[in-house]
């Protein structure tokens, strides 16, 4: 396998985003053995995983590069610093893979891609939805032309050439500007920059980055699972890699044991039972605010208040259906 596989890690020993990576890169070389992984972090980092159990999973990785930041600069910032900024640091053709991923196939037909830059849809739909349209606008002060794809920026293909050192360098200054608004988002930068250079990214398959929170169409296919790691996900943990607690095992075992390694390897089956699948509509209302801020915080930490909220609800309906009003 030609193409590097390439992850960006930003942490301390008070987060879990190393034991993310490290199981994510665990599952990346147990399919793809030959593969050459990079690790791009800053130094601090790299130091304090050197002089911790982290250690452990630096031999996951074939290269490793540093890069300096001001002691003041946020990991996060650094993060998207770095991951805007890639092209600079690996030379090669690479696959940037987030950290919050698993890897469940061999990769190497990557090496025969005939495109420039390519990436997966957005929530792995090809119309973007309005909340994207609201970070756009947010972001920009202006609305988000229609047609123009939302791409998602957790796996990233890119050759080593011109065109696509000069997206980079776009990326990176479309970042910056949001950067210095206290606006760290990658993604809308990358909307940005694909219109302004008049849309060089490919569409690739939905395989290679399942945005399982969002969609199963591709899971039985998925080359990459996509977990997004997100506070607004925090009540929907329908599989072990997105709870934050699989990660504190990581940490709290020191390292990978077997099951956990089994748990990596059968991650397409390792799903709550009651999970099932949703169509769009109810994608949308489950992700709405008055679910996500109000009736799943009250239904998960105050069940006996909400369960006399529904009550009340189920008394409205049935007065209503009564009167023949129906909803």
């Amino acid at each position: 396998m030609k193409t590097k596989l390439v992850y960006v890690i930003t942490s301390s020993l008070d987060d879990v985003y190393w034991e993310e990576g490290w199981v994510s890169a665990w599952s990346a070389r147990y399919h793809n053995p030959e593969a050459h992984i990079v690790l791009v972090c800053d130094k601090d980092t790299l130091d304090t995983a050197e002089g911790s159990y982290r250690a452990k999973s630096l031999e996951l990785f074939d290269e490793k590069i540093t890069v300096d930041f001001n002691p003041e600069t946020g990991n996060k910032q650094r993060s998207r610093w770095i991951k805007t900024n890639l092209r600079e640091y690996v030379k090669g053709d690479f696959l940037y893979i987030d950290t919050d991923t698993v890897i469940t196939d061999k990769l190497d037909e990557i090496d025969d891609w005939d495109i420039d830059i390519g990436m997966v849809y957005d929530l792995n739909r090809i119309t973007p939805t309005p909340f994207h349209r609201k970070l756009f606008e947010k972001a920009y002060q202006q609305a988000l032309p229609v047609g123009v794809p939302y791409y998602n920026g957790g796996v990233i293909f890119a050759k080593d050439n011109e065109r696509v050192q000069s997206f980079y360098h776009q990326w990176h200054q479309n970042w910056r500007e949001l950067e210095e608004k206290a606006d760290y988002t990658d993604q809308t930068p990358l909307v940005r920059t694909n219109m302004e250079l008049g849309y060089p990214i490919s569409e690739i398959s939905g395989n290679y980055n399942c945005q399982i929170s969002c969609s199963i169409k591709y899971l039985h296919l998925a080359k990459i699972i996509h977990f997004y790691h997100v506070w607004w996900y925090n009540y929907s943990m329908i599989s072990p890699f997105m709870d934050k607690n699989t990660y504190i095992r990581v940490k709290d075992k020191q390292g990978i044991d077997e099951s956990m390694q089994n748990l990596i390897i059968n991650c397409k089956t390792e799903f709550e039972a009651t999970s099932v699948p949703i169509n769009e509509d109810l994608l949308l209302l489950l992700s709405s605010t008055t679910i996500r801020f109000v009736l799943l915080p009250l239904f998960v930490k105050k069940r006996n208040f909400y369960q006399h909220v529904d009550k009340f609800i189920h008394f409205l309906c049935r007065i209503l259906y009564r009167l023949h009003i129906r909803l």
